[in-house]
């Protein structure tokens, strides 16, 4: 029986934030591309069993994270986009003394800020992140050579250690938890968590709030279109906000902000061709138009279109 494979943790980012689609041609899972098909594969040409980054699954991710970080044989830290977390997760893998190797995509390397002025004195890796056929021939072979050469020049030390000459380093001691620091730690998950949600509340409310002086909004337009004095008499029409407008015998689909929109830049009045219904008219706005409106029609004989009209109070 073989012995088994050293093992390689990967850290890196693990989705691809809106802010850098642009920067990666719009691949909204740019970094799960890079690991599929550059770094895992690099990895285990290297003779590494690779694991890759742990995003979920774990009773408790923080806890995996540093236990994985711990007991690895190398770490392959793709710096790119300088995710926090990344940082963080190398930070705790310099602590133990422990040997990693460095890589970041050309775009982060030659980008301000570019790769912190901390590890870009120590070697890394330059890869090109846009995964194309040709390019990725290359850089996997490329990649092999520097995680080959950071395991032969790290002596299973962490080149920062070797570097400075730090002597004293972290130690992983899970028995030294006490019951009391567990739940400590309990609590304070619980109180962020209840932070969360009393956020997350506050949001939702305010986005509530929002909503509802835009329909407000909505409702007074629509009435000063229609004449209406009450803009609650314009409630009906809101509930169906696509609306179909005869133009030209043609009908246009039209949602009621852009129906809105037009007939005040063209300073219309909307016409309703059934009371209540989504088809509407554009005509020209009567001055002299009552202020009060009602959707009577004579039950004898419908006209074939109803009209928005009503008599002036008596002066």
């Amino acid at each position: 029986m073989s012995d088994p494979k050293p093992t390689c943790f990967i850290i890196m980012p693990i989705s691809t934030p809106g802010a850098y689609h642009e920067r990666y041609k719009q691949d909204k899972d740019h970094f799960k591309h890079v690991l599929d098909c550059l770094l895992i594969p690099a990895v285990e040409e290297a003779g590494f069993e690779a694991i890759p980054p742990i995003a979920e699954g774990a009773e408790h991710i923080h806890a995996k994270i540093i236990s994985t970080l711990t007991d690895c044989d190398l770490v392959l830290c793709d710096m790119s986009i300088l995710n926090a977390n990344v940082f963080f997760e190398l930070g705790v893998r310099t602590a133990l003394d422990k040997p990693v190797a460095l890589i970041a995509d050309s775009e982060t390397a030659g980008s301000p800020p570019g790769v912190p002025f901390d590890v870009s004195n120590i070697n890394f890796h330059t890869y090109n992140p846009s995964l194309t056929a040709w390019e990725t021939k290359d850089e996997i072979p490329a990649l092999v050579n520097h995680i080959e050469k950071c395991v032969k020049s790290s002596d299973s030390r962490n080149t920062l250690w070797k570097y400075y000459g730090v002597t004293q380093k972290g130690m992983l001691n899970p028995e030294d938890a006490t019951v009391s620091n567990k739940l400590d730690l309990i609590l304070t998950e619980n109180t962020n968590l209840r932070s969360d949600i009393s956020a997350l509340q506050r949001r939702m409310n305010l986005a509530s709030h929002e909503s509802s002086l835009s329909r407000k909004e909505e409702k007074k337009r629509l009435a000063k279109i229609l004449n209406v004095d009450d803009p609650d008499n314009a409630e009906i029409y809101l509930n169906n906000r696509l609306f179909h407008v005869e133009i030209a015998d043609t009908i246009v689909p039209m949602l009621l902000t852009d129906l809105l929109d037009l007939a005040e830049a063209d300073k219309k009045n909307i016409v309703f061709s059934k009371a209540g219904s989504g088809i509407v008219r554009l005509v020209d706005q009567d001055p002299l138009s009552p202020k009060t409106v009602t959707t009577k029609t004579t039950t004898t004989q419908p006209p074939d279109h109803t009209k928005f009209s009503s008599s002036r109070d008596p002066e």
